[in-house]
């Protein structure tokens, strides 16, 4: 069953998101995090293969993207962002996970599918928190306006894993990046690359068989 609902981050950000749950409330749970200029409904397809391999997911709209238009009362518009404010978007996360402690899910059955800037964001958060012991970066860069992974991954530490994908030639700055997080990660890490696709979620059109490739990840991760 699907439900749109509105969380708060700490600094009172409204934030619209698309929550799939499962007949089992404490099956483990999936953070989607949809890059620029997309929105969460970049996922939707995905979290309906999520929740009918039994996955709880959460996809969340961005501060300034889709229906995430509120801070303080005030309208946001992602376009106008500093690069403070796009760092920020570390706190849309935190919420996310938030919502699924609230449901009383631990962190270690959390984990975190990003794209682009949010695959930064993802890996951010997971190089924070130590007790997430998986995350899937789609596209992720070196700096995405200051949103960093270099140094994050080489913060991950034992019992955690990283799933490392990329385009080809129409993605080469993530194609490089990943090849060089790989060879930073000192933890559980896998690295594809899909020559003939795009960046990010993109990559689900030419390859929508990735899909089932990330769950089979997850699945191995939470047996």
């Amino acid at each position: 069953m699907e439900e749109n609902i509105t969380i708060t981050t700490k600094d009172d950000v409204k934030l619209s998101a698309c929550y799939f749950q499962t007949e089992n409330k404490k099956a483990p749970a999936v953070v989607l995090l949809h890059m620029m200029p997309a929105e969460k409904e970049s996922w939707y397809d995905f979290q309906k293969k999520l929740a009918e391999a039994g996955f709880q997911s959460l996809a969340i709209d961005f501060r300034g993207h889709g229906e995430s238009v509120l801070k303080d009362g005030e309208t946001i518009d992602y376009q106008n962002f500093t690069d403070k404010e796009q760092q920020d978007k570390i706190y849309d996360v935190e919420a996310a996970v938030k919502f699924f402690e609230n449901k009383e899910i631990l962190k270690e059955n959390i984990s975190l599918v990003g794209a682009s800037i949010g695959a930064n964001l993802a890996l951010q958060y997971q190089s924070e928190n130590s007790n997430i012991k998986t995350s899937i970066l789609m596209s992720p860069g070196l700096d995405y306006r200051g949103v960093t992974s270099e140094d994050k991954i080489k913060d991950l530490t034992d019992g955690q894993s990283v799933l490392l994908c990329s385009g080809g030639d129409k993605d080469d700055y993530s194609r490089k990046t990943i090849r060089k997080l790989f060879e930073e990660a000192s933890v559980k890490k896998e690295i594809k690359i899909f020559e003939d696709a795009e960046h990010g979620t993109n990559l689900f059109k030419t390859h929508p068989e990735f899909q089932d490739y990330i769950i089979n990840w997850l699945k191995n991760i939470y047996k």
